[in-house]
C-alpha cells in the first residue's frame, strides 16, 4: 500500500494540473481500491475455509458494498 500511495504522489509531483494528472490520480486510486477488494475476497475465502460463518457474512457484505 505504501508503494501505491507513493505512485499517486509521484504522479502529482511529475505532472502539471489538468486531464493527464487527473487520469493518473484516478488510475492510482483504482489500484488502491482493487487491492482492498482483493484483500476482502481473500479474507472471505479464509473465513469460509475456517467455517467462521458470521465473519464470512460480514466480509461478503463489505464486498457487495
Amino acid at each position: 500500500m505504501t508503494g501505491l500511495s507513493e505512485d499517486g504522489k509521484s504522479i502529482m509531483e511529475l505532472t502539471e494540473p489538468g486531464a493527464v494528472r487527473d487520469a493518473g490520480i484516478i488510475a492510482a486510486s483504482q489500484k488502491v481500491e482493487h487491492y482492498e477488494i482483493e484483500t476482502y475476497g481473500t479474507l472471505a475465502e479464509f473465513a469460509k475455509a475456517l467455517e467462521h460463518k458470521d465473519t464470512l457474512k460480514l466480509l461478503l457484505k463489505t464486498l457487495k458494498e
